[in-house]
């Protein structure tokens, strides 16, 4: 990807997630070095009520102003308010004051999503480059979480929370520069001043959920992993300075071991996310993870830490994406934008409501019948969602048997699952007669077939190439070459084609490494230019025969 505005963007993205994780670890470490495990149950509060406000706020700014000017603002008021919590923490201010500077940060963090996905586009010169963009944010996303408490581990082993929060002041500074490009005309033009208002998609959520109650269910899972992590923004900063004694690198390090588990967690949803029904995997992940907290509680040692953290990471992250799966799969598309939105306000008050229990439970009992009761209140839920599970799962449509046939091709076999079923939900089937034309040479294409059942005939100039047989596809070079067909498809048999269009298809093909270079192979090995030269003298030599 040859773009730098691309490069830059990707860059000041992931500095600043990596530096989210890191400044919450290390207000929670000031925090508990001030005033012991009630202040970083107050101040984890502190960090994460405010969301549930700066949220929706980013949203409307960005709706109402140009989307790059309130993306370098939010930059810019991270790196202040960061730089500011380092000055107050190397002052030994009371953690109350550093927390107010570190929150405002953190708050100025929430224009990052909503003007990513409105700058993105624009930066993007091509599809290509667009859903490259995307992966990209999404890689970083992901790593987010183990980088950022590694970082704050190191840092803070080394000059504690102050050296953090320099560090993170520093990343948003970079983020400042790397974003202080000269906006597009595209960027500037303003189109977005007739945002829905948020009362109205939560009043569309509303009936969606009268409509679909087994929605609740999956809303309820996904809740169970907010409850967690926010939770553990108290248990592991208390496990790892009070009960292991790990000093200021501990809590980073447990959060990174959290963290390590959700990298790993994508190789078993790629698995999971290939059985026609997702909630057994809910459910199990739900009651393995009440059992590793329970289990956690009563033998809290540092041996245990290391095997149980990354399980549980690996629990939560896989609930996470599941459940939005399993919403995907069990409810019309066209009324996803509400129960997402949803999703994410549920999602806010579950990580509050985990701060609270694990507060609660630490002030009342100790931090081991925390653990053990955080455990307790999920094996509730999953008893409670047990039902609106198996629900949501008999209102599913899984495409099994297209995604099975997908998964034979070269360029479709290295997609992830999630993106191997979209591509699966958009292709049609379309039914041939025998002899029946399903391309033609020289004519303009825009649609990708694999091959259901039958056969099919491919010639080039009149000459017969070769035969399709179920398992088979073509009409791939029009779409990644942008020219013409080159070959005639003729039916030999009856048969029946799945027909994607070219949208649903470079998006999949061109936003993922593997597939876009497999792609690539297969049209270089077909080596067209000769085969167009050999069946042009064919065709050429059998005239001249006549």
């Amino acid at each position: 990807m040859n773009n730098a505005r691309m490069h830059r963007f990707v860059l000041a993205h992931l500095l600043t997630v990596v530096g989210e994780w890191a400044a919450i670890v290390g207000i929670l470490v000031h925090a508990y070095r001030w005033g012991g495990s009630s202040a970083v149950g107050f101040v984890a509060l502190a960090v994460h009520v405010p969301t549930l406000v700066f949220a929706p706020l980013a949203a409307h700014l960005t709706a109402r102003h140009r989307a790059h000017s309130v993306r370098l603002a939010g930059f810019a008021v991270q790196a202040v308010a960061l730089a500011g919590a380092a000055i107050a923490a190397a002052l030994d201010l009371p953690s109350p004051a550093v927390a107010a500077l570190v929150v405002l940060g953190l708050g100025a963090i929430n224009t990052l999503r909503p003007t990513g996905a409105v700058l993105l586009p624009t930066i993007a010169r091509s599809t290509e480059e667009l859903v490259g963009g995307n992966l990209r944010v999404s890689y970083c996303d992901s790593v987010s979480g183990l980088i950022g408490p590694l970082v704050a581990a190191a840092l803070g082993g080394i000059g504690g929370p102050t050296a953090v929060f320099i560090a993170c002041a520093a990343g948003s500074a970079i983020a400042v520069a790397a974003t202080a490009w000269r906006p597009s005309p595209l960027a500037l033009a303003h189109a977005h001043g007739n945002a829905t208002p948020p009362r109205r998609v939560m009043r569309a959520a509303t009936a969606e959920l009268r409509e679909r109650k087994w929605a609740i269910g999956v809303l309820g899972v996904s809740s169970a992993r907010n409850l967690v992590i926010g939770a553990f923004d108290v248990l592991l900063v208390v496990v790892a300075l009070q009960a292991l004694e790990l000093g200021d690198r501990g809590p980073g390090l447990l959060s990174a071991l959290v963290g390590a588990g959700a990298v790993v967690s994508m190789l078993l949803v790629t698995f999971v996310v290939r059985r026609a029904q997702l909630r057994r995997a809910l459910t199990g992940g739900l009651v393995a993870t009440a059992a590793m907290l329970v289990g956690f509680g009563f033998f809290t040692s540092a041996p245990v830490a290391f095997v149980v953290l990354p399980l549980l990471g690996m629990c939560l992250s896989s609930m996470e994406n599941l459940s939005r799966m399993l919403l995907q799969r069990s409810t019309d598309p066209r009324s996803l934008g509400p129960l997402f939105a949803c999703l994410g306000l549920v999602g806010g008050i579950a990580q509050v409501a985990g701060v609270g229990i694990a507060q609660g439970l630490m002030a009342l009992a100790g931090l081991h019948a925390a653990l053990i009761g955080t455990g307790v209140v999920l094996v509730v839920i999953a008893l409670a969602t047990t039902r609106a599970l198996r629900d949501a799962d008999s209102h599913a449509d899984v495409p099994v048997v297209e995604m099975a046939l997908l998964s034979g091709l070269p360029m479709f076999a290295p997609l992830p699952a999630a993106t191997l079923e979209m591509v699966a939900r958009s292709a049609e089937r379309v039914k041939i007669a025998s002899g029946e034309a399903v391309i033609r040479q020289g004519d303009s294409g825009d649609v990708f077939y694999a091959v259901a059942d039958g056969e099919f005939d491919i010639d080039m100039n009149g000459v017969y190439l070769r035969t399709a047989p179920r398992g088979d596809f073509f009409g791939e070079v029009a779409l990644l070459t942008n020219v013409t067909r080159t070959a005639t498809v003729r039916a030999r048999t009856d048969g029946e084609l799945l027909a994607i269009h070219r949208d649903p298809f470079l998006l999949a093909i061109t936003g993922h490494e593997v597939s876009h270079a497999a792609a690539t192979a297969y049209v270089d090995s077909l080596d067209l230019e000769e085969k167009m030269r050999r069946t042009s003298r064919s065709r050429g030599a059998a005239g001249d025969d006549k």
